[in-house]
């Protein structure tokens, strides 16, 4: 039955779920591992909750662009940089 649903459908129904409940979707199927392990949005929900963040207001910037920038920043953080943004 899930094998009917596109990828972009699971997505959206993932991405209103908390962080926990991600994860364990992830652990159900290879499906719903694949789907999530390559969504840029649901990664960039991962990175901002492992970093402690939230999502500021929408602005120009995709989100895998987002992504990239935030992960920029927390790994100049451990390595004790001055991050750009």
């Amino acid at each position: 039955m899930l094998d009917l649903l596109p990828d972009e459908l699971i997505v959206d129904i993932l991405h209103h779920l908390d962080l926990r409940s991600v994860l364990r979707c992830q652990q159900v199927c290879r499906r719903l591992e694949n789907v999530i392990k390559i969504s840029a949005l649901l990664q960039y929900k991962s990175e901002l909750t492992a970093a402690g963040m939230v999502d500021g207001p929408p602005h120009g910037d995709t989100i895998p662009i987002r992504l990239a920038m935030l992960k920029e920043y927390t790994a100049a953080w451990k390595e004790k940089k001055n991050p750009r943004y």
